[in-house]
């Protein structure tokens, strides 16, 4: 099971600790190597910290940011548009 899918399963079980972990992991394994991944475990890890109000918000936006320029380059139109969602969700905090 990839590091991504593991840390999805953690935060559906709200077990947010091992998900940051999985997450983070998956993010170490995968910049350089697969950057739409890279880019939707970007997203994910910002969704985490939303969720779970982190004080990393400085944190998350980049992530986001980083994304959503990921995934206009790529032409990942449904990703982009929960990307900017999100994006527009911190923008309001």
């Amino acid at each position: 099971m990839s590091r991504h899918m593991l840390g999805r399963v953690h935060v559906a079980r709200t077990e947010w600790e091992l998900a940051e972990a999985a997450l983070r992991q998956s993010l170490h394994i995968l910049d350089g190597l697969n950057e739409y991944e890279a880019a939707k475990t970007k997203l994910s890890l910002a969704r985490l910290m939303t969720k779970t109000g982190s004080t990393e918000t400085d944190e998350a936006r980049t992530l986001l940011a980083q994304a959503i320029t990921t995934f206009e380059k790529l032409g990942a139109q449904a990703d982009l548009a929960e990307a900017q969602a999100l994006d527009m969700e911190l923008s309001s905090r």
